[in-house]
């Protein structure tokens, strides 16, 4: 596991990276490449996750897209 911390995300790069909105492939290159300690705070985490209860009214969804985004960024 990387320990260097080198790129902070907001929530409007989480939302984009989830919606494939503009700029979202920046996000997943941060993403995909080890060398990079991509983090975000724990008022990100929590609006993220309120924003998907918005956008996404399946509950099923919402799940598996928080797994997803907790495998990606610890």
């Amino acid at each position: 596991m990387n320990l260097l911390f080198t790129h902070l995300l907001d929530t409007s790069a989480l939302i984009a990276h989830y919606r494939e909105e503009s700029g979202w492939e920046m996000v997943d290159a941060l993403l995909s490449d080890e060398a990079n300690g991509v983090r975000i705070s724990s008022v990100t985490w929590l609006e993220f996750r309120n924003r998907l209860t918005e956008l996404t009214p399946d509950a099923d969804e919402r799940s598996r897209a928080m797994q997803i985004y907790r495998t990606l960024l610890g």
